[in-house]
């Protein structure tokens, strides 16, 4: 499994927050450091030049119609739906800056940056997508640094969604791939359908319940929590979280120094493998206890 969140992005933000200023996409190497630290070196290499501003940090816009979503934000939460045609709103922070407002082809580019200061308010800052009832979409990246992302009754190809210090909150969404990821929020997936899902939090929990094919969950401190139809693989993996799984599988496989609890029963060594064959479940984890229940009727919302 992969490591939890990119950790550069973790910590670029929370150093950005110190600083008083939001993340901006890293600089090219050969360019001087455009917060002119005292570790910078004097050079004379022209000076990065600032993004501008496109659109107004508030407002509504109407869109020719689009496959894909490309969208990084600062402060607004996420959603997308339905309506009579395609469009956005949104309303971010007064001194969060829009670069970037346009369809190009088949996909929405939506990307804004801003200065953040210690005392910073952003609450009521949100960003609504709206694509036409019947009107579905293919591949879908939606990121932000302070809001919570949700989506509900959404059908697409490729779904990728990460937010620093919000929640990541899914209801009946269908998806061939499925890949969500917090900081220190929570990851929460209700009666979804993917073919692969990936949920991941380094101190929020993780929590997934619904049909897929393979899956994976993963938290540094929080727990993780898995109520699902596997067809082929799933795993779970966490340092201190505790673990929550009710699957039906054919395999089992558990790693921990923490308590072990299987279908009522405690088991006292650090592993434990029962079965073979297809589904399976495989669960590591370092410190943290965990409780299976491998025949339990997953009854899905």
């Amino acid at each position: 499994m992969k490591r939890p969140l990119s950790l550069a992005l973790a910590a670029a933000v929370s150093l950005s927050l110190l600083a008083g200023c939001a993340p901006e996409a890293p600089a090219p190497s050969d360019t001087s450091d455009p917060a002119g630290s005292a570790s910078a070196s004097v050079s004379s290499q022209p000076e990065e030049k600032p993004q501008q501003e496109v659109a107004p940090s508030s407002g509504e816009m109407k869109l020719t119609a689009f496959k894909n979503i490309q969208l990084s934000t600062l402060s607004p939460d996420i959603r997308i739906e339905r309506g009579e045609d395609w469009g956005i709103r949104y309303t971010l922070h007064n001194k969060e800056k829009v670069t970037r407002a346009e369809v190009n082809g088949d996909t929405l580019y939506f990307s804004s940056t801003f200065k953040l200061t210690p005392t910073v308010d952003l609450k009521d800052c949100e960003l609504v997508i709206i694509i036409p009832v019947g009107q579905e979409l293919q591949d879908v990246s939606l990121a932000t640094a302070a809001g919570t992302i949700e989506l509900f009754n959404l059908n697409c190809r490729y779904l990728e969604l990460e937010s620093v210090s919000g929640d990541v909150k899914l209801d009946h969404v269908v998806s061939q791939t499925l890949e969500a990821e917090s900081t220190s929020g929570h990851v929460t997936a209700t009666a979804c359908t993917a073919d692969k899902a990936e949920a991941e939090s380094t101190s929020g929990r993780v929590k997934l319940d619904g049909t897929y094919q393979t899956a994976e969950l993963s938290s540094v401190s929080g727990s993780c929590e898995l109520y699902a139809q596997i067809g082929k693989e799933a795993e779970i993996e966490t340092v201190s979280g505790n673990i929550t799984a009710q699957v039906p599988v054919q395999k089992l496989e558990v790693r921990s120094i923490g308590s072990i609890t299987i279908d009522g029963e405690k088991h006292g060594g650090r592993s434990v493998t029962i079965g073979e064959g297809e589904p399976s479940l495989s669960i590591e984890s370092v410190s943290g206890t965990v409780t299976v229940d491998q025949n339990a009727l997953v009854m899905i919302s």
